[in-house]
C-alpha cells in the first residue's frame, strides 16, 4: 500500500503511537522512516499531535491504524491531511464491524481486500 501510495525510501510517514507491529515494519521495509502521533484519552489519535506532527515533520504521508475498532473522527483527520497536502492511508484490519459517527465502516470493507492484496504481493515480491 505505501509502495503504491508513492512512499519511496528516506520519506518520513506519519501513523499511530497505539498500532499493531505491522504498521512500522511495513513503514520501514518501504524504506522510509515512522513519526509517532500521540494516543488520545479514547484510544484513537491526538488530532491536536497530529496537526503538530505534519507540520514539524515534512511528512507527506499519514497511514492511520484503526486500533481495537477504536476508531478516531475520519472526517476531520481527512480535512487536517486535505489541508495540509498530506495522503490519508487507511489500515482497518482491527476495525472490521467498527462505526464511526453513526456510519458502519463495513463498507470499507473492499478497501481492506485491496490492502490484504499489496501487502501479500509486496511480501512476495520484496522480501
Amino acid at each position: 500500500m505505501l509502495l503504491a501510495a508513492g512512499v519511496e525510501p528516506g520519506d518520513k510517514v506519519i501513523t499511530n503511537g497505539f498500532t499493531f507491529a505491522a504498521v512500522p515494519s511495513s513503514i520501514t521495509h518501504a524504506g522510509a522512516s515512522a513519526v509517532y502521533v500521540e494516543t488520545a484519552e479514547n484510544y484513537t489519535i491526538c488530532l491536536v499531535d497530529l496537526e503538530k506532527k505534519i507540520a514539524s515533520s515534512g511528512a507527506r504521508y499519514f497511514m492511520i491504524s484503526h486500533m481495537r475498532g477504536k476508531v478516531a473522527d475520519m472526517d476531520e483527520v481527512k480535512r487536517i491531511c486535505d489541508n495540509a497536502g498530506v495522503v490519508l492511508l487507511e489500515d482497518c484490519a482491527h476495525s472490521l464491524g467498527a462505526g464511526s459517527q453513526g456510519k458502519s465502516l463495513e463498507h470499507f470493507l473492499v478497501r481492506l481486500w485491496f490492502v490484504v492484496v499489496v501487502v501479500v504481493i509486496f511480501f512476495l515480491f520484496c522480501s
